[in-house]
């Protein structure tokens, strides 16, 4: 089970430090990826820190530092609803498993639930003490998880709207900025200023967090392969990195971005990986040999947050531009 391998890695990760695996040489040409331009999805009036695909792939989120959220129709680009209330910018958005809600984080330290069928809210998450960076949605749906700018981490279960059940598991020594479930919805994984990647064992009751591993600088992002077997996290030091979780926990660092990388992305049969970075760049990676395949000059802008289409044809960029662009997607053989 993922939930006692992890585990085992991170007691593992105290006694032996990473070991790096040597970055790879970049790809030829003629297996490079072939990226086009789809759509640019104009509106928001500030930089568009945060994207999201609905499950289904017809509705596109996105969240900004002008305070709002927009949904999107992909289909033909048309701008659906503009989700107003935050008293501050948007750190992050989520859709629930079924799509039927989506959550927003706000500097104004609330997190927000909207009916997408509607542009409601459902349920304010009031009290953190503390401007939320990240939100995440367990694959079940019951859980919904927060990373606080205070260094917190705080889990809701949320399965009964009229009152969510709220804990604080613990948190990071410096500000919380990434945050993600593995698939099996056991382990919840975070990143922070602390340079850490920390994982939480969601039993009950929840032992502390182990940490994992660290990068040399502050980490804003982290996500999980589908197959569970492998993470990806972003940092200041202007890497990403592939984390195995194998016995070693060996990682991989794809170097390239000038400057911060903000966002990490795999496709959804995890076989690439997009990262953004603050050097206005998208870039794809093939996650079997950790080799570059494209870079993509996304904007004119940081690219603050990438996300793969749930059938991969697709990827989207969010920038400091305050545009959305969504690029189509081919792998040469």
């Amino acid at each position: 089970m993922l939930v006692l391998a992890l585990l085992t890695v991170a007691a593992c990760a105290r006694e032996v430090p990473p070991t790096p695996v040597p970055t790879r040489p970049e790809l030829q040409a003629e297996n490079a990826a072939n990226i086009s331009l789809l759509q640019t999805l104009s509106g928001h009036e500030e930089a568009v820190r945060s994207i999201a695909f609905s499950p289904n792939g017809e509705t596109l989120a996105s969240g900004s530092f002008d305070g709002t959220a927009r949904l999107w129709q992909l289909s033909t680009g048309e701008h659906l609803r503009t989700l107003s209330g935050h008293q501050d910018a948007i750190r992050t958005v989520a859709f629930n498993p079924d799509g039927n809600t989506l959550a927003t984080g706000s500097l104004d330290k609330s997190i927000r639930v909207w009916s997408v069928g509607s542009g409601e809210v459902n349920t304010t998450l009031l009290g953190q003490p503390a401007i939320i960076n990240d939100i995440a949605y367990a694959p079940a749906g019951e859980l919904l998880a927060a990373a606080g700018g205070d260094g917190s981490i705080w889990l809701w279960n949320i399965s009964d709207e009229e009152a969510p059940v709220h804990e604080e598991l613990g948190g990071h020594l410096d500000g919380a900025m990434g945050l993600a479930f593995s698939p099996d919805g056991g382990i919840l994984v975070s990143v922070g200023r602390d340079y850490a990647v920390r994982a939480w064992p969601l039993t009950a009751p929840a032992p502390p967090a182990d940490v994992i591993g660290l990068h040399s600088r502050w980490v804003y992002d982290i996500t999980f392969a589908p197959s569970g077997d492998r993470m990806a996290t972003a940092s200041v030091d202007e890497t990403a990195r592939i984390w195995y979780l194998d016995d070693a926990l060996s990682w991989q660092a794809l170097a390239g971005h000038e400057g911060t990388v903000y966002a990490v992305a795999f496709s959804p049969d995890g076989e690439l990986l997009a990262t953004g970075g603050a050097d206005n760049t998208a870039r794809l990676w093939r996650v079997a040999d950790a080799t570059l395949l494209q870079t993509l000059p996304a904007h004119p802008g940081a690219v603050l947050d990438v996300a793969f289409s749930p059938d991969g044809k697709s990827l989207a960029t969010a920038s400091a531009d305050g545009n959305v662009r969504l690029w189509g997607v081919e792998i040469g053989d």
